[in-house]
């Protein structure tokens, strides 16, 4: 299948929607708490520090909404662009299709699809067949920290794998925070892996004249016309 400009730009801009709108109200909301503070309308730094976790918490939970929104979409793209390699590999074996004529629970239930592929066999399906490397196609660098990051999280509280981190600080505690600016770069350049994944796969939507919808303009904004 391939890409549309149209639906990418609605699905990114509602995630960047939703990180402003977020972002903006707490934003309102921390620099109020300052002007309280310089007028002394707080007991103590504790109190004040206090309050001021909840807006700047508000925000890493939005960065890492836009995180998880923006894997999710990531990995949807290399699903689609891996799908016709899949479908004729003879490394993954089947039943990949049904057969409506001999239709039984057994036989859904046995279905395999490309959304049971792991992300590395995603992507090895991908190089296979197109000749290209996945991880150096442009915008892949943050999209896939992203995912790092998103994959820490969700499975190590944000800790940072100590296997993969600088030896010298072995066991030192360390751990990811999500980014609020780190989130705004990571939805234009996922608009930026996307479309470089469509041209690698075959998967330019050929339709012209929408392309205005992720193309770069002045000081390489992947959102002007």
């Amino acid at each position: 299948m391939r890409g549309n400009y149209v639906i990418l730009r609605i699905r990114l801009d509602a995630i960047r929607g939703f990180l402003e709108c977020t972002d903006r109200e707490a934003g309102a909301e921390i620099e109020a708490l300052f002007q309280k503070r310089d007028a002394g309308e707080f007991a103590s730094y504790e109190e004040f520090d206090s309050a001021l976790s909840d807006p700047i918490m508000r925000q890493e939970i939005a960065a890492r909404a836009v995180y998880y929104e923006i894997t999710a979409l990531v990995e949807s793209e290399l699903q689609a662009s891996a799908e016709q390699p899949w479908l004729e590999s003879d490394r993954h074996r089947g039943p990949k299709v049904l057969d409506w004529e001999n239709l039984t629970l057994e036989s859904i239930r046995s279905l395999k699809t490309i959304r049971d592929i792991r992300l590395n066999d995603l992507i090895r399906l991908i190089e296979d067949r197109y000749e290209v490397s996945v991880r150096e196609l442009e915008g892949a660098d943050i999209v896939f920290q992203i995912r790092d990051e998103v994959n820490a999280f969700k499975h190590r509280d944000g800790r940072i794998d100590f296997r993969k981190s600088d030896p010298t600080k072995y066991f030192t505690y360390e751990q990811y925070r999500a980014d609020i600016e780190k989130a705004y770069q990571a939805i234009d350049q996922t608009c930026t892996f996307v479309r470089a994944l469509w041209k690698a796969t075959d998967r330019e939507p050929l339709a012209r004249g929408v392309e205005q919808y992720c193309e770069g303009g002045p000081n390489d904004d992947p959102w002007q016309p």
